[in-house]
């Protein structure tokens, strides 16, 4: 009887709502909660920011390399701006002092930096109308003098190639008899065979430039501790472009002027040689 009129007198507890089982959040997480719908706007915007730097600047699906091929092109836009107002600003000083020839030497340098060979040779001539002996004027010259040579001879080998591997006589037959002449007269080894003589001719007189400049330059040193030098530049160019008997002469005023030059043994062996040639009887 007591524990049912316990039981009785105890109220029944209420079932927990489905809609409110879980409890209330707490004041610091309605302010986290608040906050971050408050700034979601301008997540967004900045994430939307962060796609766009990456996609524009850093290449991203664009198959370039981004930024860096931005920067490339910036400074490589720069430079090319740059030789060409120091070449502009050059030039006016040229017309400002004409008598200076360090200044047409100057431009001369940006033209070559610039890929203008022919401006930096006509700059040069100019300067040496300015001051005829300058050594440094003719040496400039000279030097893209044989850079050209050596252009001509590359291109020389290149052909020489050619028509090596596609025009073959059989050993030690005369091209020049009448079974030579058949087997290299059909159309093709003809045309190999012009190129050849251009290609050749081209280096020819290319080198006879080069000898041409080091032999004034030769003149204007004699006397001078620069006259060695150039008569060793002059016989080379002079024997690169086949010019025997001149590069006999220069080598042989070498040994004159310069006889215990550390290069004098080995222009006694080159000499030696040459004189040979010189001396053997032309077919």
């Amino acid at each position: 009887m007591a524990r049912g009129a316990a039981s009785a007198g105890r109220k029944p507890r209420p079932k927990p709502d489905p809609k409110r089982s879980k409890s209330a959040p707490s004041w610091e997480e309605q302010l986290f909660f608040s906050r971050l719908r408050r700034h979601a706007k301008v997540i967004y915007v900045l994430l939307a920011m962060v796609f766009v730097f990456s996609f524009v600047l850093l290449g991203v699906g664009s198959g370039s390399n981004g930024i860096s091929d931005a920067l490339q092109s910036f400074f490589g836009q720069n430079s090319g701006t740059s030789i060409g107002s120091q070449i502009k600003d050059k030039q006016q000083a040229v017309e400002r002092q004409p008598k200076d020839v360090n200044l047409y030497l100057d431009l001369a340098g940006l033209y070559q930096s610039n890929n203008q060979e022919a401006k930096a040779l006509a700059t040069l001539r100019q300067a040496r109308q300015v001051a005829p002996k300058n050594s440094d004027v003719l040496s400039r010259i000279a030097s893209i003098y044989g850079a050209q040579a050596g252009r001509e001879g590359d291109n020389y080998r290149n052909v020489l190639a050619v028509y090596s591997q596609n025009v073959t006589t059989p050993p030690g037959l005369d091209t020049s008899s009448q079974i030579g002449q058949a087997l290299t007269s059909d159309p093709y080894s003809q045309a190999l065979q012009t190129q050849l003589n251009d290609a050749y001719t081209k280096v020819i007189t290319a080198y006879q430039k080069v000898a041409g400049v080091y032999k004034q330059s030769a003149q204007i040193s004699k006397g001078t501790s620069d006259e060695p030098n150039a008569l060793l530049q002059w016989a080379s160019a002079a024997q690169s472009a086949n010019d025997v008997g001149t590069a006999i002469t220069a080598y042989n005023r070498f040994l004159k002027v310069a006889p215990d030059n550390p290069n004098a043994a080995a222009v006694r062996q080159t000499l030696a040689q040459l004189q040979a040639s010189a001396a053997q009887p032309q077919g």
